[in-house]
């Protein structure tokens, strides 16, 4: 009798571990300020920095907020955890950025990031504005594909806050540090070529505005099917 009081106790016992709720995972931020693809507002230090104020909406089951945020063309990082929703951080102007939020609990071990935006903070007295880095679409990072009788179409999205972008350069190759111009003066947003079935490649694009103004992209890597 006593031993099955035991193994009833113990039943019990594992239906309620079992029943427990699972631990809530915080939510992603949503990001308000500074907007996707503007000029961002700022208070200037002088004519090399600026104090960026960020904020971001309350996210659900969430005790910290890491503010991200990448020099689009040094590739710096820089960071910042709060519990609050905003946070004002020091940087270099005359660049484009991009920024980020990830959020994080006590009890949870996920992180969760935000969508990214992109800004532009102003240097002092700047008339023109280099382009934001280009967007690459498709194929996506770590993508494998097939190729159409052996050809692929690139595709990818650009941002100038002048809206003067002229054209784009398209490199590409099997090695990352040895990519190869393939197009230079391409106007429009996507390119054909052939390429070789069974092959690791590796693209990015150079956007040139009217004033001469050059970004990079992120070099992607994309697989093509055997």
């Amino acid at each position: 009798m006593k031993k099955l009081v035991i193994h009833f106790l113990l039943f019990i016992a594992l239906g309620l571990v079992a029943c427990k709720d699972p631990i809530p995972e915080p939510e992603a931020a949503s990001l308000r300020s500074p907007a996707d693809n503007e000029s961002c507002l700022y208070v200037a230090l002088g004519a090399a920095t600026a104090n960026v104020s960020f904020e971001w909406s309350e996210a659900l089951n969430t005790d910290r907020y890491q503010v991200e945020i990448i020099n689009l063309s040094t590739g710096e990082s820089f960071g910042r955890t709060t519990e609050f929703l905003f946070s004002s951080i020091t940087l270099d102007r005359g660049f484009p950025y991009a920024w980020s939020v990830t959020t994080s609990s006590e009890i949870s071990s996920v992180r969760t990031e935000s969508e990214t935006r992109v800004f532009y903070l102003e240097g002092q007295e700047q008339f023109t504005y280099v382009p934001f880095p280009a967007e690459l679409l498709a194929p996506s990072d770590g993508e494998t594909i097939s190729l159409n009788q052996g050809n692929i179409t690139l595709s990818w999205r650009g941002a100038d806050l002048d809206n003067n972008i002229a054209n784009y350069t398209l490199l590409l190759g099997t090695n990352p540090d040895d990519l190869e111009t393939i197009a230079r003066e391409i106007t429009v947003l996507n390119y054909s070529l052939s390429l070789s079935a069974g092959t690791a490649y590796f693209w990015k694009i150079i956007s040139i505005d009217e004033d001469g103004n050059r970004s990079e992209s992120v070099i992607n890597e994309f697989q093509t099917a055997p």
